[in-house]
């Protein structure tokens, strides 16, 4: 996976959309509160008409009232059915905010596991580069720990030295 910028610059991006995430979730959530208790008081408003209807408490039923206590019954039952729309529709967007942040935590990870691993293969390359520098300085110090000459190969005195000059002279 291949990134257009530094693997830092994409962390702090992703850490930044999963803050984003968790405040859409905090707001859906408070939300959903709201609209809850909004459906709980309009229930106990229709559930308080038909027992002032059921038993006779408050004026008289005549048929104007009646009607007038059906129509409220009927716009209280439309409310409720809209306030309950309106509790649906904001569970499903907490749980698509829900969803969201658990999908930006999974990348957030995923590419927490890859500067890990770039971190890691970065250090391996640094302690063998160390290491070689390390053996090249203790082969120059100490010439006698230096492995013999292999056959076939030329003596010391033919080689060419860093100037660009024989040895032999």
């Amino acid at each position: 996976m291949a990134f257009r910028c530094g693997l830092d610059t994409v962390l702090r991006h992703r850490r930044r959309v999963v803050e984003e995430r968790s405040r859409e979730l905090v707001l859906a959530e408070s939300d959903l509160q709201v609209k809850k208790f909004r459906l709980q008081e309009l229930e106990s408003n229709i559930a308080r008409s038909a027992h002032e209807s059921e038993t006779g408490f408050g004026t008289p039923l005549h048929l104007g009232d009646m009607l007038a206590k059906r129509i409220w019954l009927e716009h209280l039952w439309n409310l409720t059915e809209r306030a309950r729309q309106q509790h649906d529709q904001v569970l499903a967007k907490r749980d698509e905010s829900r969803r969201r942040l658990e999908e930006a935590w999974r990348q957030q990870e995923i590419l927490e596991r890859l500067r890990t691993r770039k971190e890691w293969a970065h250090r391996k390359r640094t302690e063998r580069f160390e290491t070689q520098i390390m053996d090249e300085i203790a082969s120059v110090r100490h010439p006698a720990s230096r492995p013999a000459i292999p056959a076939g190969r030329p003596a010391i005195s033919s080689r060419v030295t860093p100037e660009g000059t024989s040895a032999k002279g």
